[in-house]
């Protein structure tokens, strides 16, 4: 049987906190954020959680 690999994208894309959480970068951050109020960058820098639906998609790539 072949050994399973972790998929390298997903590694770099989700962190999984000591909790199990699943944490992710928020959309809508990568450039022309000058347009947005101080509160919105504010928000938009921290991580968010995954919704529950994906959670268990996510954690079997990372792991395997």
């Amino acid at each position: 049987m072949p050994k399973a690999k972790t998929r390298k994208t997903i590694t770099k894309r989700f962190k999984l906190t000591g909790t199990g959480k699943l944490m992710r970068k928020p959309s809508r951050t990568s450039h022309r954020n000058r347009i947005d109020d101080a509160s919105t960058r504010s928000r938009k820098s921290g991580m968010v959680e995954v919704s529950k639906a994906f959670t268990k998609k996510i954690k079997s790539m990372i792991i395997n």
